[in-house]
Formats: C-alpha cells, sequence, structure tokens
C-alpha cells in the first residue's frame, strides 16, 4: 500500500520551527551583520503601529504583491509577544527579547538573501532611532510625511492657481492672467508675483489709476 507523504510546513511562532538550532548557529558565526545590532531596543518607546504600517509596505514591496503571513511572520519576529495576543498594548514587558540576526536569518528563505539584510538593518536603525523620539517614530519617517504634506498643499495651491486663472480669462481676472505657469510648481515665485502684482496696483493709484493698471482721466475741475 501506498503510504501517504507527510510533510511538515514551517510555522512562522518560534524560529526553531524554520531553521533548526544547529543550522542557526552555524549561521550567526559565519554571517557578516551590521554593527547596529549589538545596541537594544526598548519596545515601549516605539510606536508599534507606524512601524507596524511601515513592514507590511515594505514586503509588499520587495514581493510585489501583498502576504499576509509573511507580514505577520516579520512583525512576530521584530515584535516577539509573550503574554498576550493583544497586539494594542505597548508595554515593554508584552515583548519578549528581540535578536535582530535570528530575525534576519528566519526571514531570508521568503525576502531573499539579497533584500533581507537591508530590510532588516533599516527596521532596526529605525528601531534604534525611534526610542530616542518622543513620539516613538523615526525621523526618517517625519520626514518623508512631511515632504509628502508639502506636496500635497503645493498641488492645492497649484490647483487653486490654475482655477484664478480659468476664472480671469472670462474677465476682470487680469492679475490671475498675470502669474506664470512655472510660479504653480514653486511657492517662492508665486509670492513674487503676489508682491509685483501688489505695487503695481499701488503704482496706478497714485498715478490715478483705479487698481487695474488702466489709466483714469482727471475729474473736471469744481464749478
Amino acid at each position: 500500500t501506498n503510504q501517504p507523504i507527510k510533510i511538515k510546513m514551517p510555522s512562522i511562532k518560534g524560529t526553531a520551527s524554520i531553521i533548526s538550532s544547529k543550522a542557526h548557529n552555524k549561521l550567526l558565526r559565519s554571517t557578516k551583520f551590521p554593527p547596529s545590532f549589538s545596541q537594544k531596543v526598548k519596545l515601549s518607546k516605539v510606536n508599534i503601529p507606524i512601524i507596524t504600517h511601515w513592514i507590511e509596505t515594505q514586503i509588499e514591496s520587495i514581493l510585489g504583491f501583498e502576504d499576509e503571513i509573511v507580514s505577520n511572520m516579520a512583525i512576530n519576529l521584530f515584535f516577539p509577544r509573550t503574554k498576550s495576543d493583544d497586539f494594542n498594548n505597548n508595554n515593554d514587558h508584552v515583548y519578549g527579547t528581540i535578536d535582530p540576526r535570528r530575525a534576519q536569518l528566519d526571514l531570508a528563505g521568503f525576502l531573499g538573501d539579497v533584500d533581507t539584510p537591508k530590510f532588516a538593518r533599516e527596521l532596526w536603525e529605525m528601531l534604534l532611532d525611534a526610542q530616542n523620539q518622543p513620539s516613538g517614530i523615526p525621523r526618517v519617517l517625519i520626514e518623508k510625511k512631511k515632504a509628502e504634506l508639502r506636496q500635497q498643499r503645493e498641488m492645492q495651491q497649484g490647483g487653486g492657481c490654475a482655477s484664478s486663472t480659468k476664472t480671469g480669462s472670462g474677465g476682470g481676472g487680469v492679475a490671475a492672467q498675470s502669474v506664470p505657469t512655472s510660479a504653480v510648481m514653486n511657492p517662492f515665485v508665486m509670492e513674487a508675483a503676489r508682491r509685483a502684482e501688489a505695487a503695481r496696483k499701488t503704482l496706478a493709484k497714485q498715478r490715478g489709476g483705479g487698481g487695474d493698471g488702466v489709466p483714469r482721466p482727471p475729474a473736471p475741475p469744481a464749478a
């Protein structure tokens, strides 16, 4: 009789089920890890949800598709839970000791030998920085968010400028039409154009104009 083939699938809970202890120890001795891996991270000072989102995004970028299993494994390796399954608790005692070296070795079979070291190093350096920030968020992510917000504001300002230009083309929109297209992409140019337009209106008033740059005839003398 044919015996069924039994395949033992690796579990994402614990590293021993992924790589045997003997193979792990051999790889730990032969693999060169970054110096930052020798520094400790206190997870109670880290904004866990923000870093979790970064992990999910990076893994999806590396694999080219969303993989919940690999993402959860990476999260469990870098944020090992010991006393509770409630992942919303940021108390330090909930998490076990993190060994970034073992986490990198366990992820290599899923993310590859090239991407895994870069992913693990970048993540660990962000965790080291995050624990020293009042918000628990690494500076690189804060600066990235600031850049996104600046870009959104510039796009909104550009849309408003384009709308004003379109409105002015129907009549009475001389000032809007005078703003160059390049100003839409550069707030400093927009501010310079605004000041130049204000100066032009002031000069027109001083010369007897109506503020729109069009000279007005002098008023007739009083009878």
